[in-house]
């Protein structure tokens, strides 16, 4: 039996099906996320370091943007709990010499005795049962004065790539309720006031929080994208749940389709998102 540490419930769904299709996806995925990436770059820009921890580093897309822009002098370590999305990552990073990957939980990993002066995250800061003792023990392997950069979903409502394809399922009885804010999951810190806390009570300092509107794009088709929305997201969490038929399956993927269509324009499928981009001091 794999150890999750202390976090079993993340560590079996992300090692199960849902880390199975974000790694089927892996491509599809990082296109969508690309201006997500984009305003973490930016925000590390004026920044001096020489260590990285990605953290919940997934199939490892931002362990190598960060690699191909500040070149191999930067040592790297990309830490996750899912064993199949980090061998996606090893893969993606195999010339990347300076990189290396570890599974393991964040809230009591001592990630290899290591040190950081940045610790980056990409959405995978939001999976933790106790975010303080992870946050704290986060701290603990920075070097002095380091920054934190993360980026995390703004409320629910606020981004369609979520709440749109769970919309399509409520004729065939999606009773299940809204993502809770401050539960493990997506929208853990959807709450700015509770993710001050949560930083604050761990030890940070200079803590900003800004709000960034972007969107969630992507060059597929119609088809390619319902594909996708029917493995990847919460849409796909409800579909799983129900116990639909072969005729409602390909119902719900062909509203998926007409959907793509209605919103598509020169070429390009999007979403509206709000994200919230954390900074603060060791």
């Amino acid at each position: 039996m794999v150890d999750f540490g202390e976090n079993t419930a993340q560590g079996e769904f992300w090692n199960s099906k849902p880390g199975q299709a974000w790694v089927r996806f892996d491509e599809a995925m990082n296109e969508r996320l690309s201006n997500v990436t984009e305003h973490l770059m930016k925000a590390v820009e004026p920044l001096s370091f020489n260590s990285v921890l990605d953290l919940g580093c997934g199939t490892g897309a931002l362990s190598a943007r960060l690699t191909q822009d500040y070149g191999p002098s930067l040592r790297l370590l990309g830490s996750d709990i899912s064993q199949i999305m980090l061998e996606r990552a090893q893969e993606k990073n195999k010339e990347n010499h300076n990189v290396t990957f570890r599974q393991g939980d964040a809230q009591i990993d001592d990630f290899g005795g290591e040190r950081f002066d940045l610790v980056i995250s990409r959405f995978g800061s939001m999976f933790f049962d106790d975010p303080i003792k992870a946050f704290s023990n986060i701290r603990q392997a920075m070097s002095k004065g380091g920054t934190l950069v993360f980026a995390c979903w703004a409320p629910y409502k606020e981004n369609e790539f979520f709440y749109l394809p769970r919309d399509f399922l409520r004729e065939y009885g999606d009773e299940t309720s809204k993502p809770e804010a401050r539960a493990a999951g997506p929208f853990a810190f959807c709450d700015k006031e509770y993710l001050n806390e949560i930083l604050s009570a761990s030890g940070y300092k200079n803590i900003k929080i800004d709000e960034v509107k972007t969107t969630l794009a992507t060059s597929d088709t119609p088809e390619q994208n319902a594909n996708l929305l029917m493995k990847v997201g919460f849409g796909a969490r409800v579909i799983r749940d129900l116990n639909l038929d072969e005729a409602q399956i390909s119902q719900i993927k062909e509203q998926y389709m007409a959907h793509a269509i209605e919103r598509q324009k020169d070429g390009m499928i999007s979403y509206d998102a709000l994200i919230y981009l954390v900074t603060a001091k060791a």
